[in-house]
């Protein structure tokens, strides 16, 4: 059973996310769009110039292998192909055909708005929503739980379970396993 996380002050909280540039996590992502439901695993490693990340299928067949680069995403398929696009939305979608702000993501999956049009927060005065605009794409997160992960030796809620939307396209994502290294 999951002990209850201590409500925060939301400044310093932000603060202690800002120092994150390093992390890992684990999980599975569910994609429903009106054309089509995809349910996959993931890992994803973030550093400050360099993220990676790989989708899988529930068999372990890798669907994607991503490394992403402040200017560029590369991709190596399951076949031994390999692409490169400017972003890696743009990666993503002509490969997959999934549409995922990867950009974006990078920092609502640690709970913080970055640069929201609009956000909300609970109880624990952590992210319950935000809403954000990009390219003429109205999206809102939603913020379903937390975990406390240990970060520089104290407990640090981070999101566990968080759904995003846009439009009639629904991603549920359901994180694991995080690592905090810096």
């Amino acid at each position: 059973m999951q002990t209850p996380l201590q409500p925060v002050e939301w400044q310093s909280h932000q603060q202690r996310l800002q120092q994150i540039s390093t992390y890992q996590i684990v999980g599975k992502l569910g994609y429903i769009s009106p054309q089509e439901r995809r349910s996959l695993n993931f890992q994803w490693k973030k550093s400050d110039h360099h993220s990676q990340l790989r989708l899988t299928t529930f068999l372990g067949q890798t669907v994607l292998k991503m490394d992403i680069y402040p200017q560029r995403a590369e991709a190596d398929t399951y076949e031994g192909q390999h692409y490169t696009a400017q972003t890696p939305e743009l990666l993503l979608h002509q490969l997959t055909g999934l549409d995922i702000p990867l950009s974006s993501l990078s920092q609502w999956i640690l709970g913080r708005p970055a640069l929201a049009d609009n956000f909300s927060l609970n109880p624990e005065n952590t992210l319950d929503s935000l809403e954000k605009k990009l390219a003429n794409q109205q999206w809102r997160v939603q913020y379903k739980t937390y975990t406390a992960v240990t970060f520089k030796t104290h407990p640090l809620p981070l999101p566990d379970r968080l759904s995003l939307q846009q439009g009639s396209t629904k991603i549920n994502i359901h994180i694991s396993q995080w690592k905090v290294t810096q």
